[in-house]
C-alpha cells in the first residue's frame, strides 16, 4: 500500500512539474502587423501572448544592411535621427517623429517566459506612406560571404580575425579550439587560458586579441553566428607561428610569380594563335563544283537543298549536291569519268564530295 502511495505522488509530481514547465512557455496568440505612417508621424506595433511572459523585447531589422538595432536603443541610431520610441519592452511599442529613412524597415518582438525560454515573433514591416513599395525583399536570411583567415601572431602580440556576411546576425559569438584534446572554449572563457590576453570584439565581425603568448599557437578559431532561425559556424581557422607565416608568405610569392609568369604567356598567345588561325584557314580545303548546266544546289547537314540552282558551287572540305533537270538526263562525267544509269533519270545525288570537279550532264 505504502508502495502504491509512493508511485502516485512520484506521478502527480512529475505531472504537475511537466505542467507548470509547459505553462512556463510563452506562445505568440497574435502577430504584430505590418503598419504604414506618415513622414515625422506615429506607429505603433503590438503582440499578444499567452503562457508566462518575463519580458518583452522589440527590434528593428535595416533591410539594407541586415542589421538589428534594439527598440531601446533605436533613437541613439543616426540613420533614423529624431524618432522617440515608446514601450520597447512592453507588449506594444509606439514610435512617433518617423523619418523616411524608416520605410521598409522590419520590426520584431523576442518574448522571453520562465527558465529562460524565449520565442520570435514573426516580421511586420513598417512603411512610411506616399514612399515606394520597396524594391527588394528584406534581408533575413544569414549567408557567411568571407571565411576568417588563419594568422600569426605580429612582432606587437596581435592577431585580427574577420568574418563577413550577407543577411541578420542577431548575435554573433568568437569560439577557440583547443589543439589538446579538441576541447572548445567559447568567447571570454578564453582568458581564463590565458589571463594577460587581452580580447576585443568578441561579438562582433572583428575579432581583436591583443598580448597573444606564443602558446597560443596550435589553436584554432571560429565565429558562431546566429540570426532568425539559423545558426551557422565559420571554418575554423589556425593561429599561425612566425614560421608558418614566413613559409605562407613564400608560398604566396611564389604563386604570385607563376601567375605573372602565365599572364605573360597568356599575352603572347593571341599572336601565336593568329598564326595557327591562318594555318588553319590555308589547311581547310576549298571544293569547286562546276556543272555544265545550271541545274545543281547544295545540300546541308540534314540533305535538304538549300540556296539557288547555280552552275558554280564552292564547299570548305566536304560537301553534298543534288542535280536535277527538267529534261531525262542521259549520263554525267565527273572529271572525265561517265556515268551512265541504266534509264535515262531527270535528278541524281553525289555526296561526300572532297575534291573539286567538273560536271558534264549529257541529255536524251
Amino acid at each position: 500500500m505504502k508502495k502504491t502511495i509512493a508511485l502516485v505522488m512520484m506521478f502527480c509530481f512529475i505531472f504537475l512539474f511537466a505542467a507548470d514547465a509547459f505553462a512556463a512557455k510563452p506562445a505568440i496568440k497574435k502577430q504584430p502587423e505590418t503598419a504604414t505612417t506618415t513622414k515625422s508621424g506615429s506607429v505603433s506595433f503590438s503582440v499578444t501572448v499567452s503562457g508566462d511572459v518575463t519580458s518583452y523585447s522589440w527590434f528593428f531589422v535595416n533591410p539594407e544592411t541586415g542589421k538589428k538595432i534594439s527598440g531601446k536603443k533605436l533613437p541613439k541610431n543616426k540613420t533614423v535621427k529624431g524618432v522617440k520610441v515608446s514601450g520597447p519592452n512592453r507588449p506594444k511599442i509606439t514610435l512617433t517623429h518617423v523619418p523616411e529613412s524608416m520605410h521598409g524597415w522590419l520590426v520584431y518582438c523576442v518574448v522571453t517566459g520562465g527558465s529562460g525560454y524565449k520565442v520570435d515573433s514573426e516580421y511586420a514591416t513598417l512603411l512610411v506612406y506616399g514612399m515606394d513599395e520597396p524594391e527588394a525583399a528584406p534581408v533575413t536570411g544569414l549567408e557567411i560571404t568571407a571565411q576568417p583567415k588563419a594568422a600569426g601572431i605580429s612582432s606587437k602580440g596581435k592577431l585580427t580575425f574577420t568574418v563577413e556576411y550577407s543577411g541578420l546576425a542577431e548575435k554573433i559569438t568568437w569560439a577557440f579550439i583547443n589543439p589538446k584534446g579538441n576541447q572548445k572554449v567559447i568567447g571570454k572563457n578564453i582568458l581564463k587560458k590565458f589571463k594577460d590576453m587581452k580580447v576585443s570584439g568578441i561579438n562582433k565581425a572583428k575579432l581583436t586579441l591583443s598580448n597573444v603568448p606564443e602558446d597560443m599557437v596550435g589553436w584554432k578559431v571560429y565565429a558562431h553566428l546566429k540570426g532568425k532561425g539559423i545558426e551557422i559556424d565559420t571554418d575554423a581557422v589556425a593561429v599561425l607561428s612566425a614560421a608558418e607565416v614566413a613559409a605562407a608568405k613564400k608560398a604566396a610569392k611564389k604563386k604570385e610569380t607563376k601567375e605573372e609568369a602565365k599572364t605573360e604567356t597568356k599575352s603572347e598567345t593571341p599572336a601565336v594563335d593568329a598564326t595557327e588561325a591562318e594555318d588553319t584557314a590555308e589547311a581547310e580545303k576549298i571544293i569547286t563544283v562546276s556543272c555544265s548546266d545550271s541545274v545543281i544546289r547544295k545540300l546541308d547537314n540534314a540533305g535538304r537543298p538549300v540556296g539557288e540552282p547555280s552552275s558554280e558551287l564552292t564547299f570548305i572540305n566536304v560537301g553534298s549536291f543534288i542535280v536535277s533537270s527538267e529534261k531525262p538526263i542521259k549520263s554525267w562525267t565527273i572529271n572525265g569519268l561517265v556515268n551512265e544509269p541504266s534509264a535515262p533519270v531527270r535528278e541524281f545525288l553525289i555526296t561526300n564530295v572532297l575534291d573539286s570537279l567538273s560536271l558534264i550532264l549529257t541529255f536524251e
